[in-house]
C-alpha cells in the first residue's frame, strides 16, 4: 500500500495542455465516446500512446477508467435529481440500460435504484432528526 501511488481525487485532473482539453470536453459531454487516439487528433497532442502515457503520469490511471469515473461522478448526480436510469445511460453514452446497469454495479457494487433507494431513505431520516 505504501507504494502506491496517491490519489488526491476520485477523478483527477492535469495541467498538460492536450490533456486539459480532452478532459474539459468529456466534463461538458460525458456520452462522446471518441476513443484516445480520435482525441489525440483532434487536440494535436500527439499520439494516442503519448496521450496515454500523460493520463497514466497525471490522472494516474488509463484514460477509460477516468472516463468511467466521470460518467459514474454524474450518473449519480443525475440520478440523485430524479432522473430515469434510461435517460441516464443515454446522456452518459450507453447504448442500452443494462450495460449502464451493469457498469453501476461494478463500480458501486448496487444498482442505480438501490442508490436511489438510499438517497430516499438518508432524506428521510434527515428529515426525522
Amino acid at each position: 500500500m505504501r507504494r502506491a501511488p496517491r490519489q488526491d481525487t476520485y477523478l483527477p485532473t492535469s495541467q498538460d495542455r492536450a490533456l486539459s482539453i480532452v478532459l474539459a470536453a468529456l466534463r461538458r459531454d460525458p456520452g462522446d465516446d471518441r476513443s484516445l487516439g480520435e482525441w489525440a487528433s483532434v487536440v494535436h497532442g500527439g499520439s494516442e500512446r503519448t496521450l496515454s502515457r500523460r493520463c497514466q503520469r497525471d490522472l494516474g490511471m488509463p484514460f477509460v477508467e477516468w472516463r468511467q469515473r466521470l460518467r459514474l461522478v454524474q450518473a449519480l448526480s443525475m440520478l440523485q435529481d430524479g432522473l430515469t436510469v434510461q435517460t441516464v445511460a443515454l446522456e452518459m453514452g450507453y447504448s442500452t440500460s443494462s450495460a449502464f446497469i451493469a457498469m453501476f454495479h461494478r463500480m458501486t457494487r448496487a444498482t442505480p435504484d438501490d442508490f436511489r433507494k438510499r438517497i430516499v431513505q438518508a432524506s428521510r431520516g434527515s428529515r426525522t432528526e
